[in-house]
């Protein structure tokens, strides 16, 4: 019998990332399991429960807590992002978490890691370098620290969540990788070789 096997690889292999110390840093989160999940009032307040992170916040909201963060992108939708278990050993496998916790309520939770791929762009010049292919108001006024949507980059669909006010989270197909960095390099030289 034939033995395959299968080498895991980033989506970043083999690719530059435009990179500036403190101007504009952009780093592939790597290890991160990712889900979709939806679901009515009634099962997603067992689930919050079930993870320890409140599911219920405003649509366009992220929270996170102990390395699992839920993006509430729609009345029903939440991208939920789960860092790998590290020194939290009560870590169990979220399908098994969420299973139990929904019960015999309808819920939909779809393993989306392989899809997806999370970037972090950081640094004094982000907002410019984000607003250059992203028609949302990046400004921190209009787009605070938590807030996440669902919006396009250089034509790409993405989710967009900022962590921190130099700080976001991309989160798009991994198949756009390349193309995205390939616009970044092209586009918006200026924004990462300022010094």
């Amino acid at each position: 019998m034939v033995e395959q096997s299968f080498d895991y690889r980033a989506a970043t292999f083999g690719l530059a990332l435009p990179t500036n110390a403190g101007v504009l840093e952009i780093e592939e989160t790597e290890g991160v399991a990712r889900y979709t999940l939806r679901g009515g009032e009634a099962v997603i307040s067992s689930i919050s429960k079930a993870l320890d992170i409140p599911l219920d916040q405003p649509i366009n909201r992220a929270t996170s807590n102990n390395g699992r963060s839920a993006l509430h992108l729609g009345p029903d939708e939440w991208l939920l992002l789960i860092e790998p278990p590290g020194a939290n050993a009560a870590t169990k496998d979220i399908g098994t978490l969420i299973r139990s916790a929904a019960g015999d309520l309808a819920y939909a939770l779809v393993d989306i890691g392989h899809r997806n791929v999370g970037l972090r762009f950081r640094g004094s010049t982000v907002v410019d370098a984000l607003a250059s292919g992203c028609p949302q108001n990046l400004n921190i006024e209009a787009f605070p620290i938590g807030k996440c949507t669902r919006t396009v980059y250089a034509k790409a669909g993405i989710f967009l969540w900022r962590r921190g006010e130099h700080e976001f989270l991309l989160e798009t197909w991994r198949s756009f990788v390349p193309y995205l960095l390939d616009y970044i390099t092209r586009e918006v030289p200026q924004i990462y070789t300022q010094g």
